[in-house]
């Protein structure tokens, strides 16, 4: 048995709704300047960091943004790098403390992002969360990414013989989506039975999709 709690309900004024429905549909298409935009149409500047925190998905940074990106240093193409407490053990202490710093400033930007998007949106993080938890704790199967992404797209694309037609290519494109992100399980799951990676790293994967 599930209860969920409706006594939190809040109506999004229109370009805010439409704005969250654009940068849903700009993160499925990879389009940064879109991000921007719609990131800006919600009063947040850092539209990355609040794109990630929406999605619940990692959002490659772009050149400019690479160095200082904390998350980036665990990341290359193929997905997580191997790194676990011990890992950070070894490093010298002039790393752990970049690492450390460079935690807490991801932390001052996360909560900035929060002090900024409109105060309604609060509750939509909130139940976002609440959403991903049920999906995990009860195995539904459910693609939560896909699912929302595609309720965003008809928000913000309508109805219609054009809305139809990028449905269409948007379906396609979130497809391609859960294909690459099926493989990336794939070989950590054969990685962590090969012993090179850590349990947690694949857990934390999981929760993310």
């Amino acid at each position: 048995i599930v209860l969920l709690d409706h006594g939190l309900y809040e109506r999004l004024p229109a370009n805010e709704r439409s704005a969250l429905c654009g940068l849903w549909v700009a993160v499925v298409q990879n389009d940064y300047p879109s991000m921007k935009r719609y990131g800006k149409e919600l009063n947040v500047d850092d539209y990355r960091l609040f794109a990630m925190a929406l999605t619940q998905r990692y959002i490659k940074p772009t050149k400019e943004e690479l160095e200082k990106d904390v998350l980036a240093q665990f990341m290359d193409k193929k997905g997580p790098k191997k790194f676990d407490r011990k890992a950070f053990n070894n490093l010298p202490e002039d790393q752990k403390e970049k690492i450390r710093e460079s935690i807490r400033e991801f932390h001052d930007r996360m909560f900035d992002v929060f002090q900024k998007m409109p105060s309604r949106m609060m509750l939509i993080m909130r139940n976002l969360n609440q959403i991903r938890s049920i999906i995990k704790d009860h195995n539904t199967g459910v693609e939560r990414y896909r699912e929302m992404a595609r309720v965003a797209v008809s928000g913000r694309l309508g109805g219609g013989l054009r809305g139809f037609a990028a449905q269409l290519a948007f379906d396609m494109r979130l497809t391609w989506d859960w294909l690459k992100m099926s493989m990336i399980k794939f070989g950590m799951s054969v990685a962590l039975r090969l012993g090179y990676l850590p349990p947690e790293m694949l857990a934390q994967m999981e929760e993310t999709t």
